[in-house]
């Protein structure tokens, strides 16, 4: 914990703390929380790196040896695949049903290959994109339960349509948007028997979208 407050202290500087939230895209009530001794999820710790260009390592303070080999490992594992790339599937879970808080975990699980022009062709940027899990059943028949989600982490847009990844006050989902003319946003279940979660102007700054689910893996 003091290795991450360290770190976005150090990426903070002297910017407020409106211009800091902008450039993350993370609520500056949220990033008060996390300099008062809270931790981020795994996404959100991800998207401020991403946002500040650094490693994920390097900002939860994980820049020990171990950490550097398997960082080490992970390029080599790219470049030998040529045009494929390795996304780092992370130990966390997105709830496809009611909200799961996640909090960061210390490691990668695992990796998986995935050709570059396969992602680019769903409208993904490769180098972008990590794999988390769906825990619950309100994004189904799309998406089922225990189904692996790629979620691309540039886009961050509220588009009407999208299935995003998203943080609601703590809680990480997965949602379909829909965005209505008077600035409200509603993240709909596909299953049914959920009801339509609204997010009037007036709250959403507790909104977060944390990127756009591109693809999604299920046993048969």
């Amino acid at each position: 914990m003091t290795g991450f407050l360290a770190r976005l202290g150090a990426l903070k500087g002297n910017m407020k703390d409106a211009e800091f939230a902008r450039k993350t895209g993370v609520p500056a009530s949220t990033l008060k929380q996390y300099e008062k001794g809270s931790l981020p999820s795994i996404v959100i710790a991800g998207q401020i790196a991403d946002a500040f260009e650094v490693s994920l390592d390097w900002l939860c303070g994980r820049s020990d040896e171990r950490q550097r080999e398997r960082s080490t490992q992970l390029h080599e594992i790219g470049n030998a695949a040529g045009d494929f790339i390795a996304l780092p599937f992370f130990d966390v879970e997105a709830s496809a049903g009611h909200g799961a808080v996640v909090a960061i975990h210390e490691d990668v699980r695992s990796v998986v290959s995935f050709e570059r022009a396969f992602l680019r062709n769903l409208g993904a940027v490769p180098d972008h994109c990590k794999i988390i899990g769906a825990r619950g059943d309100s994004m189904t028949p799309t998406i089922p339960d225990g189904a692996l989600i790629v979620v691309d982490h540039s886009q961050r847009e509220v588009v009407h349509g999208w299935i995003s990844v998203v943080n609601v006050c703590g809680d990480l989902l997965v949602k379909r948007i829909r965005r209505r003319l008077d600035g409200t946003v509603e993240l709909v279940s596909d299953n049914a028997m959920y009801p339509v979660e609204t997010i009037g102007p007036d709250r959403i700054d507790q909104l977060t979208i944390i990127g756009r689910v591109v693809y999604f893996c299920r046993a048969p």
